[in-house]
């Protein structure tokens, strides 16, 4: 509930205060390949595209300052990631333990979702009004 949880946010900050938002958003229309990260299926998934986060977070009582897309940055990252995971194995910490034995394919997915150009990192700063 991105709408919740943006409104307490601007409940906690004071008016210029400073709220980032880092998020998988959808760039583009299409079917998502499953399971990925944050979601098993299409129904337990919600991604949103960085219009609706703008939209929930003007709503909500806040301005965006800045905005980055980290397409590109996160392709490069998890295909580094993959590379040591293949050489090495996986390392004893990590999400890995959280998302269960089907990480490697959720990142797989992840991949193949960024390099379709479906998906993407976006940063977003935002000020309190």
């Amino acid at each position: 509930d991105k709408a919740t949880l943006f409104g307490q946010v601007k409940r906690a900050l004071r008016p210029g205060g400073t709220f980032g938002v880092y998020d998988v958003m959808r760039i583009a229309a299409g079917d998502l390949t499953f399971p990925v990260p944050w979601a098993r299926t299409a129904e337990s998934s919600f991604v949103a595209a960085a219009d609706d986060y703008r939209r929930l977070l003007r709503d909500a009582g806040f301005e965006v300052q800045k905005e980055r897309e980290r397409h590109a940055f996160a392709i490069e990252f998890f295909k580094k990631m993959q590379a040591r995971v293949a050489e090495s194995g996986l390392p004893p910490l990590g999400p890995h333990i959280a998302m269960g034995a089907d990480f490697p394919h959720m990142v797989r997915n992840l991949v193949a979702n960024l390099e379709h150009g479906l998906l993407a990192p976006i940063e977003m700063i935002c000020r309190a009004t």
